[in-house]
């Protein structure tokens, strides 16, 4: 709070963060700009299905897959995610895989726990930490990403997946639907029946993917570290000339 009553000028990573900094600390909302994140160069449609399966072999990707790449803290919602995986096997007949990828950090045990509790060893694949050079391959390799976070201050990984023309079902919270821009879907990350219902339409339908994938091109497009380094030397410009 200190430091921000006491910038000439805030930088808020999107409409939400900034949107919580007025009703929060009651900052003046003149004196925010909203600076959207950008994502890696990495992150493309890849069209070498070589190098695919060899990403394939490596990791054991023998069936089609959803993919949550999270750390597990435990706002990212691991757990309500397992509840949706067991109601997609039971109720729809899912027989993919939930890739998972991402450190290791407070709700690591309690996620693991609940893949043992829900039978779901044989569906979920936790691949931990991953080399940054193999992310935009997983993206390019699943059928869809999940995304099922409950606070968000942007949600680099939905804008990544875009970008890779993966299919996006994510949560209708905080910054998420803001940076979607509706080329995902959307649902309550509490409620794993709507989360299973939601991730069926698009992993079953074609059709849907295949929007969704146009979509999701189109939205990343929008995003770029370039812009928001132009965008940022602007908010440096506006803080000299009010000093």
């Amino acid at each position: 709070r200190a430091s921000a009553e006491e910038a000439e000028r805030v930088i808020a990573i999107s409409e939400h963060v900034k949107k919580s900094l007025v009703e929060r600390y009651q900052l003046n909302p003149d004196k925010i700009d909203v600076v959207y994140n950008g994502f890696g160069a990495g992150y493309h449609v890849i069209d070498d299905p070589a190098a695919l399966d060899r990403l394939k072999n490596r990791y054991g990707l023998d069936r089609p897959f959803l993919y949550y790449p999270a750390a597990t803290w435990p706002h990212k919602n691991h757990k309500t995610l397992l509840a949706a995986l067991k109601i997609l096997q039971q109720r729809y007949g899912f027989d993919g895989y939930l890739v998972l990828s991402g450190a290791a950090f407070q709700a690591q045990a309690e996620v693991m726990l609940e893949v043992g509790r829900q039978g779901l060893e044989d569906s979920v694949k936790a691949l931990g930490y991953l080399p940054y050079p193999d992310l935009p391959g997983l993206f390019n390799l699943a059928r869809l990403m999940v995304y099922p976070s409950l606070f968000e201050g942007f949600g680099i990984p939905v804008v990544e997946a875009m970008a890779c023309g993966c299919p996006v079902v994510c949560s209708d919270r905080t910054s998420l639907p803001e940076v979607a821009g509706g080329a995902a879907l959307l649902v309550d990350p509490t409620s794993p029946e709507e989360m299973a219902e939601k991730i069926w339409v698009a992993w079953s339908d074609e059709q849907t993917r295949r929007q969704l994938k146009e979509k999701g091109l189109a939205r990343a497009t929008f995003f770029s570290w370039e812009e928001m380094a132009r965008k940022t030397v602007d908010v440096y410009r506006k803080a000299i000339e009010n000093a």
